[in-house]
């Protein structure tokens, strides 16, 4: 699921964010870049196995300044009902904004795709 592109005209079709300086894209099972960002977000809440299999269950949403994965939406979808199973922020990047950025994203997402949240 999350190697599947997102459906076109949605919000994470390499949208750059000129306030935030932040490029939002969807992503697919790039493990690495999310463990160094939940690594940062989360330190306590690690466990790598874990988080690579549940990665590519979720349609994933990442904020990117350059490579660096900044944050990053996670949705969860059936496709009748879906939610955000996970939003993180890189700790240097907090206070700007990204949080709220994501969340639009993804409820944009969440409306393209016609599921209820």
């Amino acid at each position: 699921r999350a190697s599947a592109a997102a459906p076109s005209g949605t919000p994470v079709d390499d949208a750059r964010d000129v306030a935030l300086g932040l490029t939002f894209r969807a992503f697919g099972v790039e493990v690495d870049r999310f463990l160094i960002l939940l690594r940062r977000a989360r330190p306590d809440a690690l466990d790598e196995v874990r988080t690579a299999t549940n990665l590519g269950r979720t349609w994933n949403i990442g904020a990117f300044d350059g490579a660096r994965l900044a944050g990053a939406v996670r949705i969860l979808s059936d496709g009748r009902f879906s939610h955000v199973a996970e939003l993180l922020v890189d700790p240097d990047y907090a206070a700007r904004g990204l949080e709220r950025a994501l969340r639009e994203r993804a409820d944009a997402w969440m409306r393209a795709n016609r599921t209820a949240n």
